[in-house]
């Protein structure tokens, strides 16, 4: 009896093993299958991705292509432009549409857009050239202990701008159009000279002892006065109305000068520092590090920034990042600098008696009057300033094209 009990115990519990291991069998063959699917899925899904990515790639390129080959066209004739609707360019047997179009921005010139649009593509990648053209400098000088102002031609002749009467000029301006503008200091009045050579009077009225002038170009144009000894800034503009520049308090200003989007910087000379306002009209300081008496600062066409920083002896570069370098040391005082559309960069050397030129390759060299001599001569082969107060720029675009450069990013 007890031998049949515990042979029936016996079958049942091999029957319960046996449908354990059932189920633990059906359960791993469920997971490898889906597993198996899993993976399967997976692998269909990277595949997708890598051919999204490939496609992606292979876009990109055919975009990069058809700006890097309008670029190409437009360095052997820049005035190439398509039509509003655009032009198809081939690139791996996928057609793009590709426009090739001036900016409606101004600032900075010169840039054309290139919009490239992608087969079954929502909207365009957009990229902005810049073509850079090779440009002639006519470099006017305030010879202020000469009480003249000289005029340093592209092929290096010197001249004198006649008939002027001036005494002791400390600026000098010259806008887009090639008009002239000189602040004739002790007379305590600014003189404008047209480019056909006839002179006026701009302004005398309320001015003492006014040093810098700065131009802004562009939809607007306006000139700025550094009215010194009485601690203002005063502008004019194009129909001659005269105003005060609100920049806060100033202490002997001495220079300024006029980015392309309109910032305004201000030498504010006795309080060692270059204020800055912007185009919303904000006041703040502008990070140059330490001055000593600071006389003059300048703006090239790339949003550089350049400061005549005088006890210090030499001129300094803050970048469009901030990052401030010395371009120009060993200066005795130098008083002005200017920047021309050409890359290169013009110091009045004051205290050596002559301006000296920064190039594209930041290479020093001696540009007008002859450095550590006075004087007064215009002979080419011994020119002389005495006391250079300030300098000015008019760069000429040849036809000639130096390069294209890319000035906005993919957006």
């Amino acid at each position: 009896m007890d031998i049949s009990l515990n042979t029936v115990q016996a079958e049942t519990c091999r029957k319960k093993e046996q449908g354990y291991v059932l189920i633990v069998v059906i359960f791993i063959l469920l997971l490898l299958t889906v597993t198996v699917v899993a993976l399967n899925r997976r692998a269909g899904l990277q595949a997708k991705i890598a051919a999204n990515q490939v496609r992606t790639v292979q876009t990109r390129f055919g975009q990069l292509a058809a700006i890097e080959h309008a670029a190409w066209q437009l360095l052997r004739d820049p005035t190439r432009r398509t039509s509003a609707a655009g032009e198809d360019y081939e690139f791996n047997d996928v057609v793009y549409n590709r426009k090739i179009l001036d900016s409606p921005l101004t600032c900075p010139p010169n840039v054309i857009m290139i919009s490239i649009t992608a087969p079954g593509a929502s909207r365009p990648v957009s990229v902005g050239l810049r073509i850079r053209y090779v440009y002639q400098d006519t470099v006017y000088i305030a010879d202020t202990d000469n009480d003249k102002i000289k005029v340093m031609e592209p092929d290096e002749t010197i001249d004198t701008l006649p008939s002027l009467d001036l005494d002791k000029p400390r600026g000098v301006a010259v806008d887009a159009s090639g008009n002239i503008y000189i602040a004739d200091t002790e007379n305590d009045r600014i003189i404008k000279v047209d480019t056909s050579d006839t002179s006026e009077t701009l302004l005398e009225t309320g001015l003492t002892k006014p040093h810098g002038l700065f131009v802004q170009n562009g939809l607007i144009t306006r000139l700025y006065i550094a009215d010194t000894d009485n601690h203002r800034i005063r502008q004019v503009d194009s129909t001659g109305a005269v105003s005060t520049l609100d920049a806060g308090f100033l202490q002997k200003p001495r220079g300024g000068a006029v980015d392309c989007p309109g910032n305004v910087y201000i030498v504010d000379h006795d309080n060692d520092r270059i204020k800055q306002v912007d185009s919303n009209e904000d006041v703040s300081i502008f990070d140059t590090g330490p001055l000593d008496h600071p006389q003059d600062v300048a703006a090239d066409d790339r949003g550089n920034i350049y400061v005549a920083d005088h006890d210090n002896n030499r001129v300094i570069k803050v970048s469009t990042r901030g990052a401030v370098s010395t371009i120009a040391g060993s200066l005795d005082h130098p008083h002005g600098v200017a920047a021309g559309a050409s890359g290169n960069v013009y110091i009045a050397d004051t205290h050596n008696h002559c301006v000296r030129k920064v190039d594209t390759a930041g290479v020093v060299s001696e540009f007008a009057g002859k450095c550590g001599h006075s004087g007064d001569n215009n002979s080419a082969n011994n020119p002389k300033l005495n006391m250079p107060h300030a300098v000015a720029v008019f760069s000429q675009a040849t036809s000639t094209v130096a390069g294209v450069e890319w000035i906005y990013q993919f957006y």
